[in-house]
């Protein structure tokens, strides 16, 4: 009997320990307390962590919650009556704030309270028998790490958006204030931050605002800068998108203190799809539809796949669907299930105040007359549409020969997270396509052969879509450049292109001031037709001039290119312009007047006028005249000119360098250094510029300089004794000089021989004895680098002589001695050669002067003038001496030759294309040499200038 009342008052005790009943502070605190341990997510053991504050909440004045904030983060709302759950909602770094006036979270608490004394009252009439809810039990007897099923953490709780506090910066405004966001604008914003998408938006919105007048946004002109918008304080990038948010939705703005901004949840999904490209299969569930466990997994598959999920949640008075009820939207975006049931994390787009895990099912109250959750739906399957990669740069379609071509190929995926391949598909070879830090660039130098049009396609790929960005490149020549090609018709007739007629009736020229095509007279079912078919040459815009007078509708000008119809014009149409695309390439271009089977209104025909596309041509403008030629670094036998490049429609070549009106050179860039100048001698230049297509400058401004006259010492050389032998004579060229005995010395260096460089000219010499004849040696030198010694290579002489004879040799001017005047020594020394700048015994030393001329200045760069050969021509010159006329004979034609004639000391006097009679009037009397030479022969004489 005993163990049977003990047993009986066990089951008593157990059954009076889960009945129904409120629950007392000290309670909530330890059911907090104990949800808190259970959430940590070490084994270790954690200190409790210290609350900082409790808040009761009343409805009326009935107990419904407990709001228990602790230290350093962290809330739990725990209910007042063991009736409900014991835990509502919970947050493990967020502040509850119980007095904030969000709407949105405020009508959730409500629902709470609405619920608690729903389901207080339901007991309340069984209080001794109700039974608690089982959650209390499980709370307290759960450990660690065994509450939990499955936690996936909030994903978007580093974003913080809120309807104000400078996120409402673009939002409409008057005397009343601005107005705020709106919770549907600020939750379809977060929820576009955490997926970074679109890069732009797509179409436009305008509507009428009763307040603030129209309101609107192109979305396509919108660009989103994902990288530089914050997630968490105010800034242009976020405000931006929260304003476009609310007008992609209608907003019906309003300050705060006006009751705020509202919009339809659903225009939210239908927004996201039309303006900013989110999945099209996006969708919008009601809760009546799904049970308990269906509605928590359909929200849980969403939230598995990162992917936010949209609230809306709206109290509606099910027993009057006429009463209404506030409406809010806000984010999902992470879950805890738990042995308690599911909480699903909040993101109230707030600022982050009260965020956390809430209860969400089970919520009907009012007897069943008000469901908060039953009326709730949820937009699912919103992600971002996975777009093709789109190219938003544009290539570069024109180079030239030689020219390094860079393409740097900017991609967009508007889907973040994608990778993105660029592929070359269609290329020249002289492409390739390279990815350098990042980035595609496509790079090539086509060769001087590879002038023409070139297609070219690249592919991007995310893996799943392609897109293409196809173009053609025209590499043209220096000596190309690129035309408007215009067919006016001002020649009366089809000649200026290569036309063709067909139809029934023939396209024909009309007059009206100015002449243009226009279509042949055709009857009912019949067409007049005009073709033109021309291969462009590089990708070009053709454009031209119509009118239509015609039966609107029904008869048409008809625009193809490629038999592809482009356009169509009918009715009464009055000229205007009109252009297409046209790649490089082969195609027909037609121009249709059709009628159909009935009815003639207007004149029935069509004009047209002006076409023109663009073709490669030959480059037909000459360059700017060079200016600012100067000279500088002027010397006895050279001077540096340089001036300004000239300026030209495509590029400059060459120039060529004038001296004296004659052509002297030919210099790639601004400056030339011109050699082998006469000593003390005024030459004048100019500088004309040179196209790749051979386009000439004018002269540039001339200038005239003189060189110097620097004297340069030779060493002495001298014979002490010429009692036995002497030189007597000497001949080299045009200089002749008889000569005795000088003391050892003979200074003839007044006497020049005139010589043209790289050519052969005979040098006479002889001695003359006392007695003997002696063995003796002739040594001559030519100072060919007038450097002031006789080198050894500059020898041209060394022989013995036993006779007072003429000795006599050719000597050839090497091409490379320096013009303009030098020294020559003959030395005559006894039984043995001398050196240069030896005092011997017996003999005689003579020094002479030797100017080295050519017909045309030799410079220092090389030029592409044949080699000229030392042919020489059997030439008679006469009368010789002349006064008036030089008069030239030869045995043979002289054909494309050039004359110089140049005075005793070198200095050119006369030059010009060959003549066989000269006027040479002009010229001082005085001995002069002519050289004739072409490509192939050559001819030097001497002639004397008489006085008149």
């Amino acid at each position: 009997m005993k163990l049977k009342i003990t047993i009986l008052t066990t089951l008593f005790l157990c059954i009076q320990g889960i009945l129904a009943n409120p629950i007392s502070k000290k309670k909530a605190i330890s059911a907090a307390n104990k949800w808190v341990e259970l959430q940590q997510r070490s084994s270790t053991k954690n200190s409790i962590k210290k609350i900082i504050s409790i808040d009761e909440v009343y409805n009326e004045t009935q107990l419904v919650y407990f709001v228990i904030n602790y230290h350093n983060g962290g809330f739990v709302i725990v209910s007042a009556d063991d009736a409900t759950k014991p835990i509502l909602a919970y947050s493990e770094s967020a502040y509850f704030d119980n007095n904030m006036q969000n709407e949105t979270t405020k009508d959730l608490l409500n629902a709470y309270k609405e619920f608690i004394v729903e389901s207080a009252n339901n007991q309340g009439q069984q209080r001794g028998t109700a039974i608690a809810h089982p959650g209390w039990n499980s709370l307290f007897n759960s450990k660690r790490n065994q509450r939990r099923a499955t936690v996936i953490p909030p994903f978007m709780d580093d974003i913080l958006y809120t309807q104000s506090s400078g996120f409402q910066k673009y939002c409409p405004k008057n005397d009343d204030g601005q107005a705020i966001v709106g919770c549907v604008a600020t939750a379809m914003a977060q929820v576009m931050r955490y997926w970074e998408f679109p890069k732009m938006g797509k179409g436009q919105r305008s509507y009428n605002h009763g307040t603030y007048g129209s309101l609107s946004v192109n979305f396509e002109e919108q660009l989103y800068d994902w990288d530089n918008m914050s997630k968490t304080n105010a800034d242009n990038e976020n405000a931006k998108l929260s304003y476009h948010c609310g007008i992609a939705v209608s907003m019906n703005y309003g300050t705060s203190a006006n009751g705020g901004s509202g919009a339809y949840s659903a225009d939210a999904l239908s927004a996201l799809k039309k303006y900013f490209k989110y999945n099209s299969g996006a969708r919008m569930v009601y809760r009546y539809n799904y049970s308990d466990d269906n509605w928590s997994g359909l929200i849980k598959e969403q939230l598995n796949e990162k992917r936010p999920v949209l609230y809306s949640g709206r109290s509606k008075n099910l027993q009057d669907p006429n009463a209404g009820g506030a409406g809010h939207l806000f984010a999902l975006d992470g879950y805890d299930a738990t042995d308690q049931g599911d909480y699903f994390h909040i993101n109230w787009g707030w600022a982050g105040r009260s965020n956390g895990y809430f209860y969400l099912t089970e919520m009907i109250t009012h007897g069943g007359k008000y469901n908060w959750i039953d009326n709730n739906a949820i937009m699912i399957d919103v992600y971002p549409t996975n777009l093709a990669p789109l190219f938003n740069s544009s290539p570069k379609n024109v180079i030239r020969t030689s020219e390094n071509y860079e393409y740097i190929v900017n991609v967009i995926d508007e889907n973040r997270q994608d990778t993105v391949e660029v592929t070359l598909v269609e290329t020249p070879s002289w492409l390739t396509l390279n990815k350098v830090n990042g980035k595609f660039i496509l790079t090539g130098t086509p060769d001087d052969n590879a002038k023409g049009s070139y297609k070219v396609r690249i592919t991007a790929s995310d893996g799943t879509n392609t897109s293409n960005q196809e173009f053609t490149i025209t590499v043209l020549g220096y000596d190309q450049v690129i035309k408007d090609h215009i067919i006016n018709f001002e020649t009366a007739d089809f000649s200026q292109a290569s036309f063709s007629n067909s139809g029934q009736a023939s396209f024909s020229i009309g007059n009206n001031s100015n002449h243009f095509a226009q279509s042949g007279s055709v009857n009912d079912n019949q067409e007049s037709v005009l073709t033109l078919t021309e291969n462009f040459t590089v990708e070009s815009t053709i454009k031209f001039d119509y009118m239509v007078s015609s039966e609107g509708g029904y008869d048409f000008l008809i625009f193809k290119i490629d038999d592809k119809q482009q356009k169509r014009w009918s009715g009464e149409k009055p000229w205007a312009t009109t252009s297409f695309k046209v790649p490089a390439g082969q195609h027909t271009l037609s121009w249709t007047y059709k009628k159909d089977s009935s009815v003639k209104k207007g004149n029935d025909l069509a004009k047209i006028d002006n076409i023109s596309y663009k073709t490669i041509g030959l480059d037909e403008i000459a360059p700017e005249a060079p200016m600012n030629l100067k000279a500088s670094d002027i010397s006895d036998t050279s001077v540096n000119l340089n001036w300004t490049a000239s300026n030209d429609n495509v590029k400059v070549k060459t120039y060529e360098i004038y001296s004296n009106n004659s052509k002297i050179a030919t210099a790639n860039g601004t400056s030339f250094n011109v050699e082998k100048l006469a000593k003390n001698s005024t030459y004048s230049f100019f500088v004309k510029a040179i196209d790749y297509a051979g386009n000439v400058s004018e002269n540039s401004n001339s200038i005239e300089i003189t060189t110097t006259s620097d004297s340069i010492g030779y060493c002495e050389s001298k014979g002490k004794n010429i009692q036995y032998e002497w030189i007597d004579f000497v001949s080299y060229g045009d200089m002749t000089n008889a000569s005795n005995a000088d003391s050892g010395y003979g200074d003839f260096t007044a006497k020049t021989a005139t010589i043209i460089s790289n050519s052969t000219n005979d040098l006479t010499l002889s001695c003359n004895f006392n007695g003997g004849p002696y063995t003796e040696y002739f040594t001559v030198w030519i100072d060919y680098n007038q450097n002031g010694q006789f080198d050894d290579n500059e020898k041209i002489v060394s022989t013995s002589i036993s006779k007072s004879d003429n000795l006599v040799f050719s000597i050839k001017t090497p091409v490379e001695a320096k013009l303009g005047e030098t020294r020559m020594r003959v030395s005559l020394k006894y039984n043995s050669s001398s050196t240069p700048c030896e005092m011997f015994d017996d003999g005689e030393v003579e020094d002479y002067t030797i100017n080295i001329v050519q017909t045309a200045l030799r410079v220092a760069e090389k030029t592409d003038t044949p080699k000229i050969t030392n042919e020489l021509i059997n030439v008679s010159i006469y009368p010789n001496p002349a006064s008036h006329v030089l008069n030239i004979s030869s045995n043979k034609d002289i054909l494309n030759a050039n004359y110089i004639i140049t005075d005793a000391n070198g200095k050119v006097m006369k030059q010009n294309t060959f003549n066989k009679s000269i006027n040479i009037e002009e010229l001082p009397a005085g001995l002069y040499f002519i050289k004739i030479t072409n490509h192939k022969e050559q001819h030097s004489a001497t002639f004397v200038k008489s006085k008149r």
